[in-house]
């Protein structure tokens, strides 16, 4: 089942894009998620597919190659969660949203703050190129988010607005997003992988994952 956020969550995570669940055209039910409910999902860096499992719940989600996936609920608390079989401690905090980045050898986690601002966009920028680069207007003309060492992630909040935006080490773009309609009070990842054939751009609505009841 998927499910709506509580009102500080929702801020996060509202409604499912029509390109996410194209097959089915699936909507959010109305259960309300627990006060202490936080969020974790796994941001693949490595070229194959990887699985994030949390044994304590019997949850499991596939990643492919260089993808990031979307967000499992669970309530505040400690769980060791493991990825291809690497294990991690992970402290869940209530309305709290944690990225868990597996390159294949190694696992670790970064936190990101839940948007406050109902009448703003949020983007999440995750620089995990091997070069610095800065989030910018596809024309380069605007910074969105400054320039990121690798590995680092930065956030800003805009407008509602529709743009296409783009990677640049300096002057020179290295990738690139394609439009996406950024929606007040939702929360938009854009990340820069590394690959053999070069950077890897995703962008995507973020989102609670499905689950069965």
């Amino acid at each position: 089942m998927l499910y709506r956020l509580p009102q500080l969550a929702a801020l996060l995570l509202m409604t499912l894009s029509s390109l996410a669940w194209a097959d089915d055209n699936a909507a959010l039910y109305d259960d309300a998620l627990p006060a202490d409910a936080g969020f974790v999902r796994l941001l693949n860096l490595a070229a194959a597919p990887a699985e994030l499992r949390v044994p304590a719940h019997a949850l499991n989600q596939a990643v492919g190659g260089t993808q990031l996936g979307d967000f499992l609920v669970l309530r505040e608390g400690e769980y060791e969660v493991t990825v291809n079989g690497d294990a991690l401690t992970v402290a869940i905090g209530a309305g709290q949203a944690t990225t868990l980045i597996s390159d294949g050898q190694q696992l670790r986690q970064q936190q990101a703050p839940l948007p406050q601002n109902p009448r703003k966009a949020q983007i999440w920028f995750y620089n995990f190129s091997t070069q610095p680069l800065a989030l910018k207007t596809a024309d380069g003309q605007i910074a969105v988010v400054d320039t990121l060492a690798p590995g680092e992630q930065g956030e800003r909040l805009i407008n509602e607005v529709k743009l296409g935006f783009a990677a640049y080490q300096g002057q020179q773009a290295v990738a690139e997003f394609a439009p996406l309609l950024l929606r007040k009070g939702r929360s938009y990842s854009y990340v820069v992988m590394s690959s053999e054939q070069g950077p890897v751009a995703q962008a995507k609505l973020n989102t609670v994952a499905r689950r069965d009841p």
